[in-house]
């Protein structure tokens, strides 16, 4: 199994080019000063000094700016060196059964598992299908007792009709014998055959769903022999 995993380095990018050039415009700024304040103490009135206070202050906070930028440069470096690790940490995963928190679903090859847990016994329990523009595709009837389930969602909207596969959304609504909510959770389960990260953050692929890293509630099975 051959299996990539992919780092967006353009906001880095972006971050240290806009950081290289706030340093060279200072750098040039502070330089031009340094000449302007040589030049006017050379050529001052020996017996009439100008006062020096103005130009230590400006000089106190061009150092002051200076710092600055390259504390700036220093936290960029250190967020790089950190989402490299948690990439390195996450690429472990591929190969593994993992089971996650997900309001999404992966409907492949006609054929979807829906995982769900409720948190007490409940009254009645419904739990809809939507597609990626948020229309309901089809309405199941869940159990109703506590713990945790799976149904299977045979791919068809409510006339019956073939869904395509792909990304679908699914909400759970239960509610107590009183009518008011009850807590469910919703869950994707599968082998990881993927990663990459989005804003940073890395982002497990398990059945055609792409799910944060730090949704996964478990993990099961060694690496796979592609790794």
């Amino acid at each position: 199994m051959a299996v990539s995993a992919t780092t967006p380095t353009s906001q880095l990018t972006v971050d240290n080019s806009a950081s290289s050039a706030a340093t060279k415009s200072l750098t040039e700024n502070y330089n031009t000063f340094l000449t302007l304040l040589t030049t006017q103490l050379k050529n001052q009135d020996p017996l009439n000094p100008m006062d020096s206070s103005q130009f230590t202050s400006q000089l106190v906070q061009f150092s002051s700016v200076e710092q600055q930028i390259q504390q700036n440069k220093n936290l960029e470096t250190l967020i790089s060196a950190q989402t490299a690790n948690t990439a390195s940490s996450a690429v472990s995963y591929i190969g593994r059964t993992v089971a996650a928190t997900s309001d999404q679903i992966g409907l492949v090859n006609g054929t979807s598992s829906i995982n769900y847990a409720l948190q007490n016994n409940v009254a009645d329990n419904l739990i809809t299908i939507s597609d990626a523009k948020g229309k309901t595709i089809r309405t199941l009837k869940g159990e109703t007792g506590q713990g945790a389930h799976t149904i299977t969602w045979d791919g068809k909207d409510a006339s019956g009709n073939t869904m395509a596969d792909g990304v679908y959304k699914i909400a759970i609504s239960a509610a107590n014998t009183d009518k008011t909510a009850a807590s469910a959770t919703i869950g994707v389960s599968g082998v990881v055959s993927g990663v990459t990260l989005i804003d940073n953050k890395p982002m497990l692929a398990i059945g055609g769903v792409t799910v944060p890293m730090e949704n996964v509630l478990s993990v099961s099975g060694s690496t796979g022999s592609g790794i």
